[in-house]
């Protein structure tokens, strides 16, 4: 209830916050508070307090996922936008693959509906894409069916919003915690960070490559290497820098992995690659232009290993095809339902046809049902009820036409 107070204060007093400075200490405060509950797994009480520590479960579980849904609350909210950083997003990762399935559905289902809404930034668009790893099949399917409605849609479409968040995923995978931790060690952790990464791209482009926005797809995928990233300080020791002019050297590996993925794609499908027309700029709040020539001249170069090259390069063509014949399997059995549904209803129409001809070509036995048989009165009327209550269970299978219920009933 605290949490959801602070919410309330600060989109009451948002309108006149710009020139209050205690209100932009208040907001820039909360704000911390939201997101170091996210990044704590919602324990407040500091762990050298032995007498309170640790906070009990059920209630850090309530905290971060209370703690999630404020920041996105305000996320719907302009002037908030400048409060929550680049770091903050990357951190709500945390909320989507949290360890708990009712907070992950709570906060999924809260960001699918302000992404449909068109009511939050583009830059919160990228968390949807990290459920590649959903452990509940439910809501992983239900997942991936909106993101292809949503797609489709002519919004979104039009504004090729799914595929200007392309940069920003390739940004969020480069700085995931677990990334980012394998990354700086070699051998099979540094292999296992880089499947990992190609596996939340695969789920991406599995969503939304098609021909009509491949190009585009590959020139964003691209272009990230003609930028630098922001995010990173330069001076900074815990970041992997190859060199003191490579310190985005990460951010450039996922670059040339979603390169490859698409690469991929597009020899399995037979697609046409053609180059991209326009030019696009990167999202400002995480890339920068090279301040240096020799900054630039390096982004050329290829950052991923030669020798992890060929593993992953079999691991994306044997994901990809399995995606690709997931999919033409889904829609062959989609064909084979429609096709079961027309061949049940041709032959539903048959069966009546053949009915409704019977009494006129009746043979001995339904002349018998009609007539009066001396001394077997009783006999006759139960077996032409027994047949006349058969016939109408047959019919209102098949038809349930008003006329074809009139008619039974005066049979009857």
């Amino acid at each position: 209830f605290a949490l959801k107070l602070f919410t309330n204060k600060l989109k009451a007093v948002s309108a006149d916050s710009s020139n209050d400075e205690l209100a932009t200490v208040f907001t820039e405060k909360t704000v911390k508070l939201f997101f170091y509950l996210i990044a704590s797994g919602g324990e407040l009480i500091s762990e050298h307090n032995k007498e309170f520590f640790p906070t009990p479960n059920s209630y850090q579980t309530k905290l971060r996922c209370c703690a999630g849904l404020q920041a996105l609350k305000l996320s719907c909210i302009p002037f908030f936008n400048d409060f929550i950083k680049p770091s903050d997003v990357i951190t709500l990762i945390n909320i989507v693959e949290d360890e708990s399935l009712p907070v992950r559905k709570e906060f999924i289902d809260h960001l699918k509906n302000y992404i449909s809404k068109e009511s939050i930034s583009i830059k919160f668009l990228p968390l949807i894409f990290f459920t590649a790893y959903e452990p509940d099949v439910e809501l992983k399917t239900s997942t991936k069916t909106w993101i292809n409605y949503t797609f489709g849609k002519t919004s979104f479409r039009k504004n090729t919003t799914f595929e200007r968040a392309l940069p920003r995923l390739i940004h969020a995978i480069a700085h995931h915690p677990d990334i980012v931790e394998r990354l700086e060690v070699e051998g099979d952790p540094y292999l296992e960070a880089l499947t990992t990464a190609v596996d939340y791209l695969v789920f991406y482009f599995d969503s939304i490559a098609i021909q009509e926005n491949f190009s585009l797809l590959y020139y964003l995928a691209e272009r990230v290497k003609n930028y630098r990233d922001l995010t990173i300080d330069v001076n900074d020791n815990n970041d992997y820098q190859q060199s003191e002019t490579e310190p985005c050297a990460r951010m450039y590996v996922i670059g040339e992995l979603a390169q490859m993925i698409l690469l991929a794609i597009k020899e399995k499908k037979g697609w046409q690659h053609s180059a991209y027309p326009g030019k696009l700029n990167l999202p400002a709040d995480l890339f920068t232009p090279f301040s240096t020539i020799e900054e630039a001249q390096a982004s050329f170069k290829s950052y991923l290993p030669e020798k992890y090259t060929e593993k992953l390069q079999m691991n994306i063509r044997a994901k990809v095809a399995r995606n690709l014949h997931s999919s033409q399997t889904q829609k062959q059995k989609i064909q084979k339902r429609m096709l079961d549904n027309e061949n049940h209803e041709v032959s539903n129409k048959k069966r009546k046809q053949t009915k409704k001809a019977e009494p006129e070509t009746s043979d001995d036995d339904s002349e018998s049902d009609n007539a009066y048989v001396p001394g077997t009165k009783t006999r006759t009327k139960r077996s032409d009820r027994t047949k006349l209550k058969k016939s109408l269970r047959e019919r209102k299978k098949v038809d349930y036409r008003d006329e074809d219920d009139d008619d039974d009933d005066d049979d009857e």
